[in-house]
């Protein structure tokens, strides 16, 4: 799960956190003193940038990542931060792809921005050989797999 603090108090984001899967959970929460803290105009965005997250049918990815904002209740207990402004699902993420999250926040006409990334894990190795392929984010074999040839008379693939 990532976890990104908006700190009204001191003009700043807090990120921490990593994807524990294809599917990560990201959770903002806003960090004020609600006595001491001016609060006006207030927002929030981000933007997510990686494999499959920007324009994926151009760059020819065929995998689409989606973000589902998730419904939270005020009601829920957070010990840490003074409370869960939104949570949301991002789903289908590349393994082993790098991930940019360009976050903005502002208020009272001040404008916050940072970036935060991170890297979605790798699927286990399936064999002590075989190789991380960069380029299609999976693992290959040290050697490529035989060719199979058709056999219409028996009906069935055949090595050659």
């Amino acid at each position: 799960m990532i976890t990104l603090i908006m700190d009204l108090v001191n003009k700043c984001w807090h990120k921490s956190g990593t994807a524990e899967s294809f599917n990560c959970k990201i959770e903002f929460y806003l960090d004020m003193d609600p006595g001491k803290t001016p609060f006006k105009n207030f927002g929030h965005e981000f933007l997510l940038k990686g494999p499959g997250a920007e324009s994926p049918f151009e760059t020819g990815e065929g995998r689409v990542v989606t973000i589902e904002a998730e419904e939270i209740g005020r009601t829920e207990e957070v010990t840490t931060f003074p409370y869960l402004v939104e949570r949301h699902i991002v789903k289908n993420l590349t393994p082993g792809a790098e991930y940019t999250l360009e976050l903005m926040f502002k208020n009272r006409r001040e404008v916050f921005e940072d970036t935060f990334s991170f890297t979605t894990p790798k699927p286990q190795k399936p064999h002590p050989s075989w190789i991380w392929n960069k380029e299609n984010y999976e693992w290959v074999a040290p050697v490529s797999p035989p060719s199979l040839v058709w056999d219409e008379n028996n009906q069935q693939w055949i090595l050659p």
